[in-house]
Formats: structure tokens, C-alpha cells, sequence
């Protein structure tokens, strides 16, 4: 059975999104949850922008596949453990959920962050890769793309490819969570 990994700091409730946040509130929650996250530091306002596009770009693809989203923000996994994720010491929660509880019509994959993949593809970036990066996959895509199985995240890398990693899952309905965690959700 192939599992989805949601990693978080374990003073924060999981499942939720930072997204539906305005744009001063994230600020501040970036500052006190995430000091050290330089990509946002560096420039918040555009990281929000580029993030926000990047979310619309995933909703109006995901939707013209067929997809149905039940809410605005999706919930970031990864398919599979992430030893980079891990590796990073952000995170010290981490909770495993049942790819089998979504349907195809509510979830997406990007390979990798869809953040990434995105500006890979707008980029005229040597690691991108036209089969993979600045697409949104649907659940029956995955079968048939690289590391099939999934039995451990890092399988699907390409040795030496700087932005292979991890699979990113995009949950569009918190339902299938509640379950997991009654009192947070």
C-alpha cells in the first residue's frame, strides 16, 4: 500500500494551510514558525505572489483534468517518505495517510514541489525535464511514471539532478483527514 507522508513543526496543527492566511499574517507566521526558511525571507511578498500563482495554476489544471477540488488551498504531502524533507530538521511531526483514502478527483502530483516544477518549466533551467517538471499529474498518471511503486521516495531521482526531491501531493478535500485527527482538523 503506498502511503503519503505529511511532515510539520510539532507545535503547529496539522492539515492546515498558511495559504488562506493575508499576506501580513503569513509574513508573521513565516517569521516566528520558519526563521530560517531563506527562499521565503528573501523576498516574502514575491514568494507569496509566485506561491498564490502557482496554487491557481494547480486548481485550474487540476480542474480542466477532471479533477474537484473541494477547497481553495490543497494540503502538501509527499508520495513516500522524503529523506530530503527529513534531512532539513524542520519538521518534527510526521504523519503517514493512506494514498487509498482519496479518490482521483481529489488529489493532484507535481514532480517535484509544485513551486518548483512550475518555475523549472518558466525557466530555461538545465534540470528541466519536459516529461515531468510543469505538469500536474492525476492518480492514475502515477502507475506509469519514473519510480513506479514508490516503495521508497528517493527511487524515482535521477543520480546528480539538483531538483528531483520528492513526488509532491496536492489533498483538495480535508475530509479524508478528519479521521486522523479529530480534535485539529
Amino acid at each position: 500500500m503506498q502511503s503519503l507522508f505529511y511532515y510539520y513543526k510539532d507545535t503547529l496543527h496539522p492539515f492546515r494551510s498558511i495559504m488562506e492566511l493575508s499576506e501580513a499574517d503569513m509574513i508573521e507566521f513565516m517569521r516566528v514558525h520558519l526563521p530560517n526558511d531563506s527562499i521565503f525571507h528573501k523576498d516574502p511578498n514575491g514568494y507569496i505572489r509566485r506561491r498564490r500563482e502557482t496554487e491557481t495554476w494547480l486548481h485550474e489544471t487540476f480542474r480542466k483534468m477532471g479533477g474537484e477540488p473541494l477547497i481553495s488551498h490543497p494540503i502538501y504531502m509527499t508520495l513516500g517518505r522524503s529523506s530530503y524533507i527529513e534531512s532539513l530538521g524542520l519538521y518534527q511531526g510526521c504523519v503517514e495517510v493512506p494514498l487509498s483514502l482519496f479518490s482521483g478527483k481529489t488529489i493532484s502530483f507535481t514532480y517535484p514541489d509544485s513551486y518548483v516544477s512550475r518555475w523549472l518549466s518558466e525557466t530555461s533551467n538545465e534540470y528541466f525535464d519536459p516529461i515531468i517538471h510543469g505538469r500536474v499529474f492525476a492518480l492514475a498518471d502515477i502507475p506509469g511514471l519514473p519510480g513506479q511503486g514508490f516503495d521508497h521516495n528517493d527511487a524515482w531521482k535521477i543520480e546528480g539532478r539538483k531538483f528531483d526531491f520528492f513526488v509532491e501531493a496536492q489533498i483538495w478535500d480535508l475530509e479524508p483527514l478528519r479521521g486522523l485527527l479529530p480534535a485539529v482538523v
